[in-house]
């Protein structure tokens, strides 16, 4: 990605912070920030992510861990240049250009079938891209358990100094900076001394 375009998805990233996942599939409300809140991973993310994962409205996403699949909304709206109401159900539109500039951006032009977990990013990138232990702006950050096996990934907002960095992380908590991987909450984290890797295109 150019530096512009890690920029403009920072920006998109920011616009959702706040957002709270809902108690139920009611598309009336995944468009609102915080109406509608609950624990079941429902959330308009994992709807888009069915866009840019098959290519179709497929409704198969949703409902599952959210971190990566609110990364490929991010990716794919900041392309498309365009927010997709995601309701009412089966009326989300295709835009194949920004779909196919995220397979790029991601996974080297392959398929993206599996980019809903954590796992595949960091294998795209190990074998694409450059995997580095320091941070950038825009970079996407991999959180690793002590077996160095990847569960929770977000967005590198800034570099703070000091070793701290600023990230946005989709379905994480929103209360306090520990790493909560399924906490239900877009939010802003100030990070530092964490197993990670991060993910520079």
């Amino acid at each position: 990605m150019t530096i512009e375009e890690k920029q403009q998805m920072v920006k998109r990233a920011a616009a959702w912070v706040g957002y709270l996942e809902k108690h139920n599939r009611d598309y009336s409300l995944y468009e609102n920030m915080t109406a509608g809140a609950g624990i079941n991973n429902w959330t308009r993310f994992g709807r888009l992510a069915d866009i840019v994962l098959y290519g179709a409205d497929r409704r198969v996403k949703d409902g599952y861990p959210w971190c990566a699949m609110f990364l490929l909304a991010v990716l794919y709206e900041m392309k498309a240049g365009r927010q997709d109401c995601t309701a009412p159900a089966g009326t989300m539109t295709v835009d194949a250009e920004a779909r196919r500039w995220v397979a790029e951006a991601i996974n080297g032009g392959s398929p993206l079938t599996w980019h809903a977990g954590v796992a595949a990013w960091l294998s795209s990138y190990r074998h694409r891209y450059q995997v580095s232990q320091h941070p950038h702006a825009g970079d996407f950050v991999v959180y690793l358990d002590k077996n160095g096996k990847p569960y929770h990934i977000g967005i590198v907002e800034s570099v703070d100094g000091g070793g701290w960095f600023t990230t946005i992380e989709g379905n994480t908590s929103a209360k306090d900076d520990n790493v909560v991987a399924n906490g239900g909450a877009v939010a802003r984290k100030k990070r530092k001394n964490f197993q990670c890797a991060f993910l520079n295109n």
